[in-house]
């Protein structure tokens, strides 16, 4: 009985093993309503109105396979630019990791449960008018 309970856990621990090797995230993004670079580089002059720093917790089921919660980084930035009203963004940076929180729920719930932090930080612009010749 010992030894069929054992091989039952081992079993099922490499397929769970082998589904999250085979797991892949897909980042969805919505239109902007305005530019947005990781660079300073945009095709028009334009003056930083303000930093903006936001993270959120994504969250997924079966092994990070349907996304339950949605916030990557360009569309926090995307929501940054309707909120404020600007043109656009720039120097985006995206940064995802996971902490022991996201660890130990993942653990808990045998894969079932994922998540992990998105942080997106940048700065929001305007545009400056042309110069009237």
């Amino acid at each position: 009985m010992m030894l069929r309970s054992a091989m039952i856990g081992i079993i099922v621990g490499l397929v769970a093993f082998g589904l999250i090797g085979c797991g892949r995230v897909h980042h969805r993004t919505t239109a902007a309503p305005g530019p947005i670079s990781y660079s300073s580089v945009l095709p028009r002059e334009y003056d930083v109105i303000q930093p903006f720093e936001e993270s959120r917790r994504q969250v997924f089921l079966l092994f990070w396979l349907i996304p339950v919660k949605e916030g990557n980084g360009v569309q926090i930035a995307a929501e940054q630019i309707r909120r404020t009203g600007a043109d656009g963004a720039v120097n985006l940076q995206v940064n995802s990791s996971t902490d022991l929180l996201d660890f130990f729920v993942s653990l808990f719930t045998v894969g079932l449960v994922n998540s992990w932090q998105v942080e997106a930080q940048g700065d929001l612009v305007r545009f400056r008018e042309p110069a009237a010749m």
